[in-house]
């Protein structure tokens, strides 16, 4: 599942169902503040729905701009069963001139939804599934949810890493929330160059309606974290 920073551009990276809350819930109570969201639909329209997004370092200075492409795959075969896959292509600009271009393909499955692992270049990851993604979870909730174990190729003779996923809800407006995605520090390593969180305003229909990404990363000066915003 994907991933974003200055200090990693080479590691550049994750319908219609029942969500559990009702239309009427939506409607009668417009003005009170709603708590609880649809995870897993959210999660489903953020990595397996089509969409090209751009985000911009909140540093001008910087002129720094990462553009973001999903495009389902359809069915495919990863480690050796059927699953589905969407191709993430991420581009980094620095003065409107392209500087990196990483692509990245997740795999997952539905009904429940599961992830995988993702591929790229001298990138293979095996994904554990810890925890289920819940259908609805209300704000405040938050829980690790995969353990991603990365090696160099598809032999898996070289590890490079081991991440945790941990997802996260929080209130954004009375009729909205913030679902944010953290990725742990390498656990094969002492140091790592920085841990990412990407963050989505969702809807209380798992629909995305604004993103954020904050890297935060060691510098000579101590942690500097780094905010991506759209415009």
């Amino acid at each position: 599942m994907r991933t974003l920073g200055l200090c990693l551009l080479a590691t550049l990276s994750l319908g219609a169902c029942t969500t559990g809350i009702s239309n009427s819930m939506l409607t009668s109570h417009a003005n009170k503040m709603i708590t609880q969201y649809p995870i897993e639909r959210a999660l489903i329209n953020i990595y397996s729905k089509p969409s090209n997004y751009t985000s911009y370092l909140v540093d001008d200075q910087l002129q720094l701009a990462v553009q973001v492409v999903t495009l389902p795959l359809g069915t495919v075969t990863f480690d050796g069963k059927p699953v589905h896959a969407s191709r993430i292509t991420s581009t980094i600009y620095i003065d409107n001139h392209n500087v990196n271009t990483s692509i990245e393909d997740n795999y997952y499955s539905f009904d429940p939804l599961v992830f995988h692992g993702f591929s790229g270049a001298e990138r293979y990851s095996i994904t554990s599934q810890t925890q289920s993604v819940p259908k609805v979870a209300t704000v405040g909730d938050f829980s690790t949810f995969l353990t991603e174990n990365v090696y160099t190729d598809s032999s898996l003779n070289k590890k490079i890493g081991t991440y945790l996923k941990a997802w996260s809800l929080s209130k954004a407006t009375n009729n909205s929330a913030w679902l944010c995605i953290s990725r742990s520090a390498n656990i094969l390593v002492a140091t790592d160059a920085g841990t990412p969180v990407d963050c989505y305003v969702i809807n209380p229909h798992g629909k995305v309606l604004d993103n954020r990404v904050e890297y935060t990363y060691p510098t000579d000066k101590g942690l500097r974290q780094d905010v991506y915003v759209k415009r």
